[in-house]
């Protein structure tokens, strides 16, 4: 069975581990239990590798006129 609720949320939140979960059913179903689980293991330690490399960096600069920190594509008032 398919836990689709779980499914879901994955897919939501991060899809790289709601496509090693399709691929891990996909692959219990058309290679066997234990090739299917392989699978979904190998695709789960790939994108834990992969995250880490691609860091999400975000700009900051000064609000004109304050010492406050904000990301450089904030909406400053009167721009």
């Amino acid at each position: 069975m398919i836990d689709l609720p779980t499914l879901c949320d994955a897919w939501r939140d991060e899809r790289g581990d709601a496509g090693a979960l399709l691929a891990s059913v996909v692959g219990v179903l058309l290679l066997g239990v234990e090739e299917g689980v392989i699978v979904g293991v190998v695709l789960s330690l790939a994108t834990l590798i992969w995250r880490p490399g691609r860091p999400c960096i975000a700009g900051i600069g000064r609000s004109p006129g304050t010492p406050v920190l904000v990301p450089l594509d904030f909406p400053f008032p009167g721009q």
